[in-house]
Parts: structure tokens; C-alpha cells; sequence
């Protein structure tokens, strides 16, 4: 869990729109552990590779466990890619 660092005077007000998120650090090694790598390999390894993994973990854990696959979401097609 991450303090906030971003001070409420600070020159560049208003976060335009973004939405601010915070990391489970502990969470994330914690998986990655589970994953079987090492600690100093999660350190040196980038978030997003990171999401890409525990997604494919999870659809892994729920064909092992359930038999079932975690619904995927329905892409959005235009008329014009017809």
C-alpha cells in the first residue's frame, strides 16, 4: 500500500481524469512466488509483464481446479470491419 505523495498544493493540480491506483506489493511478489520465480527476479521484472503472467495463471488455475475457463470479454465489433 502505497502513502499518497502527490501534495494537495502541488503546481500541476487535477489529476485530468485519471484514476489513481494503488499496488499491493506483497500481492504481487506473493504471486509471482507462486509462480515460481525468484524475489530478485520480480524485482527486476516490469508491472505489465507481470499482469500478462497473472493472466494466463489464472485462466491456468481455473482449468486445473474447475475444468472452466474464466469468461473473456466480448469484443466490441464495428459494421464496418464486415
Amino acid at each position: 500500500m502505497l502513502p499518497e505523495k502527490k501534495r494537495d498544493s502541488h503546481a500541476g493540480e487535477g489529476d485530468g481524469g485519471q484514476k489513481r491506483v494503488i499496488l499491493d506489493f506483497a500481492w504481487i511478489l506473493f504471486v509471482a512466488l507462486e509462480l515460481g520465480y525468484r524475489e530478485k527476479e520480480v524485482a527486476c521484472m516490469y508491472y505489465g509483464k507481470w499482469c500478462d503472467l497473472f493472466e494466463q495463471y489464472k485462466k491456468m488455475h481455473n482449468i486445473r481446479m474447475r475444468r472452466a475457463t474464466f469468461e473473456e470479454p466480448k469484443k466490441v465489433v464495428s459494421l464496418l470491419d464486415l
